[in-house]
């Protein structure tokens, strides 16, 4: 099977993350950290591995849509802090794993998170239990749902992908209605069409813990996409 190509991870952009780890007080634990890599359908997978213990449990952090592994600095300090090892990684299209960027299906990102849990299992224990936030919180119930090898999940943000549950969000008013036919359309028509984030998320004073607005951030970080 063919790999994707991965996301060039240059010199410079080494050193941002280096400097986005300060900001979360992460300069100690950054340079223990380990990168490590697996494969899902040929995409190469990039985690951050946090090892507390090879005994303690283990927490595979899914990252939202757009966002990576180390966008969660301050939450990893956290959990690592008490005790918990962590593997924090960067689903196909997003970060430093490989994929067209925002390009993926929940399910490649479902297989994406099993074949982490199947690293987790086979290099830390089976202790697992996953974490994810907004679009990484789906992942991680459809993911338990399909795997029972997940001892546990934390879903922030979470929304069910139930059709007759999102027709009740408010996100879906009048205009909406009458064009997501339109769009679900296209989407056949044009499936590698893209969207800038922005269209559908209002991120309108909205800021993330130690980073600021996350618009800025978006726009300005070199491995998050916004279109």
């Amino acid at each position: 099977m063919k790999t994707k190509r991965h996301q060039q991870v240059t010199p410079e952009i080494e050193i941002y993350l280096r400097e986005l780890a300060g900001k979360f007080g992460l300069e100690e634990l950054y340079e223990t950290v380990k990168t490590r890599y697996t494969y899902s359908d040929g995409v190469r997978i990039s985690m951050e591995v946090f090892k507390k213990d090879v005994h303690a449990p283990t927490i595979v952090l899914i990252p939202g849509a757009t966002m990576y592994a180390l966008c969660y600095g301050s939450l990893i300090k956290q959990m690592f802090d008490r005790g918990y090892n962590v593997v924090a990684f960067d689903p196909r299209g997003h970060g430093k794993s490989g994929g067209e960027r925002g390009d993926y299906t929940f399910s490649e990102l479902i297989r994406d998170t099993q074949s982490v849990v199947t690293w987790a299992i086979d290099n830390l224990n089976d202790r697992i239990s996953l974490l994810g936030s907004d679009q990484g919180a789906i992942v991680a119930l459809y993911t338990a749902a399909s795997d029972d090898r997940v001892k546990s999940i934390i879903c922030k943000n979470i929304a069910d992908l139930n059709d007759r549950v999102f027709r009740k969000l408010k996100v879906f008013n009048s205009k909406r209605r009458i064009l997501q036919p339109v769009v679900l359309g296209l989407s056949g028509l044009f499936p590698n069409m893209k969207l800038p984030i922005y269209s559908y998320l209002n991120f309108k004073n909205v800021e993330l813990k130690g980073l600021g607005p996350i618009r800025e951030f978006m726009e300005k970080d070199p491995l998050v996409f916004a279109v």
